[in-house]
């Protein structure tokens, strides 16, 4: 019989999994990932006692995705047209808002309604890859 993970658990494996994809997603995880880190870091009902730890890896990482993306944005402006630039970044900030929606319906969700859990995971995997389409074709604009 599967265990079901307590909700500060999962808030924290989720906020250091979104770190680790913010550098392929061109941040598009980070604000999701610092949000989820900083509740389990102050989080105040812990199960196993690794939420804090957890917390503080992601907000660490995502705060080093965000200036190892920030190169890329500089020199974005620099190179292409202002108008093409805005709308990149438009499309980075509706996906960050996606995933970040996305993770806040999959942490209320219960574990065990696997059709609406599915839905917001495939909403988040979605946000995710149109992150890292996004980045590779910024970077194919530049070069």
């Amino acid at each position: 019989m599967a265990s079901v993970i307590a909700w500060s658990d999962r808030r924290a494996r989720l906020a250091l999994i979104l770190a680790m994809l913010c550098v392929p997603s061109m941040a598009v995880t980070a604000p999701a990932a610092i949000w989820l880190g900083v509740r389990a870091v102050r989080g105040q009902r812990l199960s196993s006692g690794a939420e804090p730890a957890l917390g503080f890896l992601a907000v660490a990482l995502a705060a080093f995705g965000v200036l190892t993306i920030n190169s890329v944005l500089v020199r974005t402006f620099d190179q292409l047209d202002p108008t093409q630039a805005m709308t990149g970044l438009a499309w980075a900030a509706a996906l960050a808002a996606a995933v970040t929606f996305c993770t806040a319906l999959s942490l209320r969700i219960h574990p065990e309604r696997r059709a609406a859990l599915f839905t917001a995971r495939a909403g988040l995997v979605g946000a995710i890859v149109g992150g890292a389409a996004l980045l590779v074709q910024l970077l194919a604009a530049i070069d």
